[in-house]
């Protein structure tokens, strides 16, 4: 699905529609680019992107591609908006933190206003192995914006299975990595990482400085116009490493597999899928969060609609609760279910409309149960 070269009428496959104008004079310094030009613009135009993560990856990138006049561009991200996301995640505004707003919501309202041509099609969900095939199956091009390792795993099994080449992108503290994976060349995650890598830091949260993924970020969407444009096999397999600090970079290419390797065995090759082939617990606890605070994720409903005014009616006597038709945030305050939530270790509560709840400040599975039933009346 990602070979331009020989798809070349985007406009008739899958019935889909020309974008931005590539003739207009907005585009004027980019088809002046030699590598680009009138077709490159073209095919930028009735290309297909989806974005998972709308953070300080995501937004630089989702920036990028749109001021670039890609023609449809899906975000997926399940968070919201706070106000320690301001100094990195370039699209959000003080608004936007205040009101506790989901991003990918808050990404379609802003980029809009930078151009109404470019549809975006936002999804405030969390990128599942239920929903990666109806999110990821009918584009050109993934990138991924997510810090979550599970996540890389997922995308690199639908990468494989529906032939779809994706970036990947990371960032600690003030450096960062960049490198394309195109199934169409036998590059995949899993060859450079197969097993997750430990975290050395551990739980603790780590500083990191705007300019790491600002640089990553552009980086990203630079590969992301090579291949839309038909030009990304010959960075596949790229690995790229800069420190925005010490302004040390370095570039290598991914080894091809041990030669022990049967192609059965290759990871890059087989026809296994495991993390796009698992199932997603009913609780599932995540010790260390971007944030460094333990969460636990709660989907009680199995996605069934939500009604947040009465939820919010029914937290209101155990904290502060600010409710949207987005989402409910409540900040519980008063000891519950035998645990120590007092003010000094509050619990947050973050609940959606598809039932989705996060209880941030506990890696408790009873007591972030507790909670969600309360907020339902169960």
């Amino acid at each position: 699905m990602g070979n331009f070269d020989t798809q070349d009428d985007l406009r008739k496959r899958d019935g889909r529609e020309l974008g931005p104008d590539p003739l207009s004079p907005r585009y004027l310094r980019q088809r002046d680019f030699p590598t680009l030009g009138v077709e490159g613009q073209r095919r930028l135009s009735r290309a297909r992107v989806a974005v998972v993560g709308a953070g300080a990856l995501g937004t630089h990138v989702l920036d990028l591609l749109v001021r670039a006049g890609v023609g449809f561009i899906r975000v997926i991200d399940g968070d919201v908006v706070e106000e320690h996301n301001l100094p990195r995640q370039t699209l959000f505004d003080l608004a936007d933190a205040r009101s506790f707003r989901p991003k990918a919501e808050a990404v379609r309202a802003h980029l809009a206003r930078i151009d109404p041509e470019v549809r975006v099609d936002a999804r405030v969900a969390e990128l599942l192995p239920e929903n990666a095939e109806a999110f990821l199956a009918d584009v050109d091009l993934v990138v991924d914006g997510t810090d979550r390792p599970e996540v890389r795993y997922l995308l690199d099994d639908a990468s494989r299975k529906f032939r779809i080449p994706w970036i990947h992108g990371a960032v600690h503290r003030s450096s960062g990595t960049v490198v394309a994976f195109d199934p169409e060349t036998g590059t995949c995650y899993r060859r450079l990482f197969p097993r997750p890598p430990k975290d050395a830091e551990g739980c603790n949260r780590t500083g990191v400085i705007g300019p790491a993924p600002a640089v990553v970020g552009a980086l990203q969407a630079a590969l992301a116009f090579r291949f839309l444009s038909g030009r990304g096999a010959e960075v596949a397999g790229r690995l790229f490493h800069i420190d925005t600090w010490t302004l040390a970079a370095t570039s290598f290419e991914i080894p091809p597999p041990k030669s022990a390797y049967s192609e059965a065995e290759d990871p890059c090759k087989g026809r296994v899928f495991p993390a796009l082939e698992a199932s997603t617990p009913e609780v599932l606890v995540r010790p260390c969060p971007g944030t460094g605070n333990p969460q636990v994720v709660v989907h009680p409903l199995g996605g069934k609609p939500v009604d947040l005014e009465r939820a919010a009616d029914r937290l209101a006597p155990y904290g502060e609760v600010i409710c949207t038709p987005s989402v409910l945030r409540a900040v519980l305050r008063t000891p519950l279910h035998g645990n120590a939530a007092s003010p000094a270790s509050p619990r947050t509560m973050l609940l959606f409309p598809d039932g989705r709840c996060v209880v941030s400040g506990t890696d408790d599975v009873d007591e972030a149960l507790f909670l969600t039933h309360l907020a339902f009346g169960a």
